[in-house]
């Protein structure tokens, strides 16, 4: 049987739709930002610590079970997504995670807290992937499937500008109002967010005659892409990787500032400030980085601002350590962007959304021991030396899967692959492509 191409061209939709579908990436900007712009952000570890009594290493605790939901649920939200629609999938996420948000501001055991992030933990996979894939599907449509990339970082920096700008705010609102509060109000965005998403037009995401796959056979129709595409099995424990790591200073920032007697209110946000900055700028830095370097070279640079982050970080126990600590989100919105983009340009339009759930669920097994060890590290010695143990774990992991990587990744080539400018220029001067960034398409 022969394998499928995701590179099937599509004809030029009518005037009207064409219209809508550039109304597309417009509102996916929108919801970019809206996506993650709670006010709970810079204190809701703060919260757990200060207004329910957990400690450092409890918190990471029950990151693992949440983990753990996201896991369990990506790959069925995801084919959601590929069967019903993204459009519905976004919507149902959106609309649950404004459900999530109360229960956990109203949660006063362990047990509710729980409850409350394991609804939180199935209403975030109702989105990841979702998105990408519509955005992709919609610039198909409109013939700029190559430029995937480019929106796709800008989208990273957006969302992580209303993040930037929840943490200016959430401090000071929870100095006012107080922290409970503040993550009432949270739920608010998440209604803007559903309203947003309604105004989204969904483009085909079948491929050219075919006709929608049964819920549970479009999940075994993806997986089985993924096993016929080595490229994107090997890059799958890499991306985990570079996405992972990066996450636990979303649990370690607030408790490291509260550990230099930082008080709740503007100096706790403003503090924030630089790793989300960071962020924004990892975003707009991803389509530069993937032309200067290719996917190689990006990615390699990724793991090594990470790395850095987490060793400096450890090295200075000092609040100008943040200056350390904003490599590491820089580095994982670097990441998001390329390692979704390749697995976009390699997978058929109707299971794009399932393949990426399959990739997102490899990152959330990763978190379920990392933040369980983190936390005891934490509790059992200290910051310091929990960010000199996300330092070797970032670095030598990210090692070893890269190079596993590469290795599949030169072995199997795909047409019009990004190029990197070095390699772009020895293509122009007649030189073989060595390093598989162009060739016979891999799918």
């Amino acid at each position: 049987m022969g394998r499928m191409s995701s590179r099937a061209r599509v004809s030029p939709p009518p005037p009207d739709l064409r219209r809508a579908y550039e109304r597309n990436l417009r509102v996916y900007y929108v919801f970019k930002l809206l996506s993650e712009m709670w006010l709970l952000i810079p204190i809701f570890v703060a919260f757990l610590l200060l207004d329910r009594g957990l400690s450092v290493g409890q918190v990471a605790l029950i990151e693992s079970p949440f983990w753990l939901m996201a896991t369990l649920a990506e790959v069925p939200t995801g084919a959601v997504a590929d069967r019903w629609g993204r459009r519905v999938s976004l919507l149902l996420g959106a609309v649950t995670t404004t459900v999530a948000m109360f229960a956990f501001g109203l949660a006063d055991t362990i047990p509710l807290i729980l409850g409350s992030y394991m609804l939180w933990a199935t209403a975030l996979t109702f989105t990841s992937g979702a998105d990408a894939a519509l955005l992709y599907d919609t610039l198909r449509q409109l013939g700029r499937e190559r430029d995937f990339e480019r929106f796709a970082g800008r989208g990273a920096a957006l969302s992580a500008a209303g993040v930037l700008a929840a943490t200016l705010a959430g401090g000071p609102v929870a100095g006012v109002v107080g922290m409970q509060a503040t993550i009432f109000l949270s739920a608010g965005t998440m209604a803007l967010l559903a309203i947003a998403t309604a105004l989204f037009r969904e483009p085909p995401h079948h491929e050219t005659g075919a006709a929608p796959a049964s819920y549970l056979r479009g999940i075994r129709e993806a997986a089985r892409t993924i096993r016929e595409r080595p490229a994107v099995l090997a890059l799958m424990p890499l991306g985990g990787v570079l996405t992972t790591c990066p996450m636990v200073m979303v649990i370690l920032i607030q408790p490291f500032l509260l550990s230099h007697d930082v008080p709740i209110g503007w100096e706790f946000s403003l503090l924030q400030v630089p790793m989300w900055l960071g962020s924004v700028l990892g975003g707009l830095l991803a389509f530069r980085l993937l032309r200067l370097g290719g996917t190689p070279g990006a990615l390699a640079i990724v793991a090594l601002l990470a790395t850095i982050g987490f060793a400096g970080a450890a090295a200075w126990d000092h609040i100008g350590a943040l200056a350390f600590i904003a490599l590491i989100p820089l580095a994982r919105s670097v990441s998001g962007p390329l390692t979704i983009g390749y697995i976009n340009h390699r997978v058929p339009s109707d299971q794009r959304a399932t393949v990426l759930s399959l990739n997102l669920m490899v990152y959330s097994v990763a978190l379920v021991p990392i933040m369980p060890v983190l936390g005891l590290v934490a509790d059992r010695l200290d910051l310091p030396a929990t960010f000199a143990v996300a330092a070797a774990l970032v670095g030598g992991l990210s090692l070893i899967s890269g190079l596993l990587w590469l290795r599949v990744h030169r072995a199997h080539p795909l047409a019009d692959e990004p190029l990197g400018l070095p390699r772009m220029a020895e293509h122009a001067l007649g030189a073989p492509l060595a390093s598989g960034l162009e060739g016979d398409p891999e799918a």
